[in-house]
């Protein structure tokens, strides 16, 4: 079975560059937080949840700046019972 977390951010990556299509998106944004996704995928552990913590903070925000960019259940990772 596919890890959550990898699947939402795999999911993430293509809500991002969908929107990146429209040219009147913030791209400089989007960008940013594409890279933050991909480096995200290469992180393990504890890394990793260090980096979903600060990328959902970064999502928040950008949601808040730029509201209907990323679908709203793309926002908050899935949660999971990592030991």
């Amino acid at each position: 079975m596919a890890n959550p977390i990898d699947t939402w951010l795999h999911e993430l990556i293509k809500a991002l560059e969908h929107a990146a299509l429209d040219p009147a998106a913030p791209s400089y944004d989007i960008e940013w937080l594409l890279l933050r996704c991909r480096d995200t995928l290469g992180f393990r552990d504890d890394w990793r949840d260090a980096s979903v913590v600060q990328l959902t903070r970064s999502l928040k925000e950008f949601a808040e700046e730029h509201p209907g960019q990323v679908p709203i259940d793309l926002l908050t990772p899935p949660t999971t019972n990592r030991s």
